[in-house]
C-alpha cells in the first residue's frame, strides 16, 4: 500500500514539472508598458469649419497722390493711363502770384548784397581817409591835442554808424532770404511727382482750372507688384479667427484685411 501511494505521487509531481516547462516555451517575456499618460489624455472636440465663397475682383493697388496747399489746377502734365517713372511731373496748380513774388526777392536779395558790399567798401574808405588825417595831426599836433582827440571821436562813431547800418542790412538780408525760402516751398508744394514706376490715373472730377484742396486726392499711380482684391463687405465679427485667401486663374493666394477708411464707411451706412 505504501508503494503505490509514492508511485502516485511521484507522477503528480512530474506532470506538473511538464506543464511549467511547456507552458515557458508558449508565453513571451512581456515588455514594460510604455505611453500610459498620451493614452489617457483627453480628448477635446474642436468646432467645426466652414468654406465661405465670395465672388469679387481684382485691380492693382494704387496710391492716392495729393497736394500740400490749396490752389487751381493749371496743367495735367501726364496723359491719364500713361506709364510715368518715379520723379515725374503729373500735375500743376496755378503758381504765378507765387513764381513773382519769388523772382521779386530774388531781386531784392541781390539788391541788399549789393548794397552790403558797397556800405563795406565805403566804410573801408572812410576809416583810411580819417586813420590818414588822425595820422597828420598826431605828426602836427600830438596825440594829446584837442583836434587829435577830436578825429578819434569821429572815427569811433564812423565805427558804431557802419556797424549799425550792416546789421539792419544783414537783418533785412536774412529776412528776404526767408521769405524766398517760403515761396519756393508754395512753388514746389504747387506740383506733383510720381512717388514711384505706375500707370497715372486723375480722379475723375480733375480737369485744368479745378480748384482743390490740401490733402484732397487728386490722382492715382498702380503699383505693378501688388493686387487689391475686392468683394462684398464682411463685417469684422465674420472675419475674426478666419483663414482668408484668395483663388485667382487656380492659384491660391494669402489675403490680408484692408479696413474701411471713414469715408467709405459712411457712405456704406447712407
Amino acid at each position: 500500500m505504501k508503494k503505490r501511494v509514492f508511485t502516485i505521487l511521484i507522477c503528480i509531481l512530474l506532470g506538473f514539472s511538464g506543464c511549467t516547462f511547456e507552458a515557458s516555451e508558449e508565453i513571451p517575456e512581456l515588455i514594460d508598458p510604455s505611453g500610459t499618460e498620451a493614452s489617457c489624455s483627453q480628448v477635446v472636440r474642436g468646432p467645426f469649419c466652414t468654406t465661405e465663397v465670395y465672388e469679387g475682383f481684382t485691380a492693382p493697388e494704387t496710391t492716392e497722390l495729393s497736394f500740400d496747399r490749396e490752389g487751381s489746377i493749371q496743367e495735367i502734365l501726364s496723359c491719364p493711363g500713361s506709364y510715368v517713372e518715379e520723379g515725374d511731373p503729373l500735375l500743376k496748380l496755378d503758381t504765378a502770384q507765387e513764381e513773382q513774388k519769388a523772382a521779386d526777392l530774388e531781386n531784392e536779395l541781390e539788391a541788399f548784397k549789393a548794397e552790403l558790399a558797397y556800405q563795406q567798401a565805403l566804410h573801408e574808405n572812410r576809416m583810411e581817409y580819417l586813420q590818414t588825417e588822425k595820422k597828420e595831426l598826431a605828426e602836427k599836433s600830438g596825440t594829446g591835442s584837442s583836434e587829435y582827440r577830436l578825429k578819434q571821436l569821429d572815427i569811433e562813431e564812423a565805427d558804431l554808424t557802419y556797424e549799425k547800418s550792416i546789421r539792419d542790412l544783414e537783418n533785412n538780408l536774412e529776412k528776404t532770404k526767408r521769405s524766398l525760402k517760403e515761396t519756393q516751398e508754395q512753388i514746389r508744394q504747387g506740383t506733383i511727382t510720381a512717388e514711384h514706376s505706375g500707370y497715372f490715373y486723375p480722379a475723375s472730377e480733375i480737369a485744368e482750372d479745378t480748384y482743390v484742396q490740401r490733402g484732397k486726392t487728386v490722382c492715382y499711380i498702380t503699383k505693378e507688384d501688388s493686387l487689391v482684391f475686392t468683394t462684398s463687405y464682411l463685417d469684422e465679427a465674420t472675419l475674426k479667427n478666419c483663414t482668408l485667401s484668395a483663388l485667382i486663374h487656380g492659384s491660391s493666394y494669402e489675403v490680408s484685411v484692408i479696413p474701411l477708411s471713414a469715408e467709405e464707411r459712411s457712405a456704406l451706412s447712407f
